[in-house]
């Protein structure tokens, strides 16, 4: 098997081992329960085109003309952050690529799933779950485009080639990766307003390491933002900012207090 194909299995192949493993143990949340739910989710995914309404299209219209703008500025988003490097912006980059890694985001849900008390372990299985879901996603999305990366393509950032496999762009799955993990912590605490600093930070991370364009990252939040989302009514606080779908399947940002 190809090294870049293999490094791509890699990480999907671990966190099912992982989420079997957690799931086996004895807990208020039970195995089955956590598998229904990726089954309803991946049903709600499969058929969100054909549920698209009137009031979905206030959205998704100035979401798509944002990205394909995007896609027009890749190459001078790149070319601008090229010019600007350091030492320091090194080592910030490098942290932003661990926090997208997956590995700490998974690590961070198996302590809450661990050590945590019911609402914690909730927290931490639907971390899990939005990992998984949103990681078959952003695979079949990369692997449909086959859009190769800055550093495979430096100077032509429309290098869309089609069906393949590799190691590929479009979108960020650190950023998808990123945003599912900060979007249900910040959905399950009333603190968790803080996690949603992390993506930014991957996003930038992924365009300075050139491993993604602007547009890469710019999807990869929306990705990872609609398929956590359904995670959120299963782990909502009483107060916390609020970005996800409410109860009527449109998308919501908004400030909850407890009372």
């Amino acid at each position: 098997m190809p090294a870049a194909i293999s490094r791509k299995l890699k990480m999907p192949f671990v966190a099912f081992l992982f989420f079997i493993t957690l799931t086996s143990f004895p807990m208020p949340i039970q195995a089955s329960t956590a598998w229904e739910e990726m089954l309803q989710d991946f049903e709600r995914i499969g058929t969100s085109p054909i549920r698209i309404g009137p009031s979905d299209v206030i959205y998704l219209l100035p979401m798509g003309g944002a990205g394909y703008w995007l896609t027009t500025q890749d190459l001078a988003i790149a070319q601008n952050i090229r010019k600007e490097q350091n030492s320091t912006l090194d080592t910030l980059a490098g942290i932003g690529n661990t926090f997208g890694d997956g590995y700490v985001g998974l690590s961070a849900m198996a302590l809450l799933m661990t050590f945590g008390g019911e609402h914690d372990q909730r927290v931490g299985k639907s971390g899990v779950l939005a990992f998984l879901e949103a990681g078959v996603v952003t695979q079949v999305f990369k692997n449909l485009t086959g859009r190769l990366r800055p550093s495979a393509s430096p100077n032509d950032s429309n290098q869309w080639l089609g069906p393949r496999l590799g190691s590929l762009a479009f979108p960020s799955g650190h950023v998808v990766t990123a945003t599912a993990f900060s979007v249900v912590l910040a959905n399950a605490y009333s603190w968790g307003w803080v996690f949603y600093a992390v993506p930014p930070l991957v996003g930038w991370a992924r365009m300075y390491t050139d491993a993604h364009w602007a547009s890469d990252v710019f999807f990869g939040f929306l990705v990872g933002w609609g398929v956590a989302s359904l995670q959120a009514p299963r782990v909502q606080s009483f107060s916390s900012l609020k970005i996800g779908m409410n109860r009527y399947g449109t998308p919501e940002i908004a400030w909850r207090w407890r009372i």
